[in-house]
């Protein structure tokens, strides 16, 4: 069991390199979802119905590509990592848990877009830091520091990092899909 920030940090950093490449992309594509899905609905109190679909087609570009359903196209990708990049993501208030869940999603889809383009997975470290990043914002809102015991043994921490790590040991033997994006959540 992991007891402490750090020790998660060091371990998450090797353990995500233990991902087959051909599910990495899923990874990326699985800390979106739930991004989505929880903070989703706050994009249009903020930005625009275009903004929230841009990402809506940025996260269903991802799955297409994780079914096989799509290749890569690299003027339709450059097309969306273009938008995902014009966000003015300075109207986002990161002290709010809500806006927070947005930023970490668009910049998570960015890093997963920008990677896609250049054919490579750098993104798979930092995307998992996005969903511990917005367990931090609601810890901090009670005053208490992740970084801390008391903070990295909150029970909303200890559950993510639990998801996180059950979800690299399945990664590690099956083939995922679109279908597997809700798994563990």
């Amino acid at each position: 069991m992991i007891s402490s920030f750090i020790e998660y940090t060091e371990k998450i950093k090797s353990s995500v390199n233990d991902i087959p490449e051909y599910n990495k992309l899923f990874w990326g594509g699985w800390f979106c979802e739930y991004l989505f899905k929880n903070y989703g609905l706050n994009i249009k109190k903020i930005y625009s119905k275009e903004v929230f679909d841009i990402i809506k087609i940025s996260l269903d570009f991802i799955w297409k590509i994780v079914d096989d359903k799509y290749d890569a196209n690299s003027h339709f990708l450059q097309n969306l990592l273009n938008e995902i990049s014009d966000i003015d993501d300075s109207l986002l208030d990161q002290l709010e848990v809500e806006q927070d869940g947005i930023y970490e999603l668009i910049i998570s889809l960015d890093a997963i877009l920008n990677d896609l383009l250049i054919l490579q997975y750098a993104f798979t470290y930092n995307v998992s830091q996005s969903t511990i990043n917005v367990v931090d914002k609601i810890l901090q809102k009670q005053g208490i520091d992740l970084t801390t015991d008391v903070g990295f043994n909150d029970s909303s921490c200890i559950e993510e990092v639990r998801k996180q790590f059950k979800m690299i040991d399945w990664l590690k033997i099956n083939k995922a899909s679109s279908q597997h994006k809700d798994l563990f959540r």
